[in-house]
């Protein structure tokens, strides 16, 4: 798991979906699925169903992306700290 499959999650959830998470992170829409394809193959679970209007997160979706925002967060103010 790397820090920025967690920021990928947590910018998908913020936005709403992978486009505006892409456009908001400028990075290409491919990235992000193949990052959050990875991430959710290796803890062996779906963390979003995918939707006409975007993406939801499933229950363990909910409660990892809990974890993934705190140390998304935690991670920045650090580097914020350091800078």
């Amino acid at each position: 798991m790397k820090l920025s499959q967690l920021e990928h999650l947590v910018s998908i959830v913020e936005h709403g979906s992978l486009r505006a998470a892409a456009r908001h992170m400028g990075v290409p829409q491919p990235l992000l699925t193949r990052s959050i394809r990875l991430l959710e193959r290796e803890l062996g679970a779906s963390l979003f169903s995918r939707e006409a209007k975007g993406m939801a997160l499933t229950h363990v979706g909910r409660l990892f992306h809990v974890r993934a925002s705190a140390i998304v967060h935690e991670s920045h103010r650090a580097r914020q700290e350091v800078a």
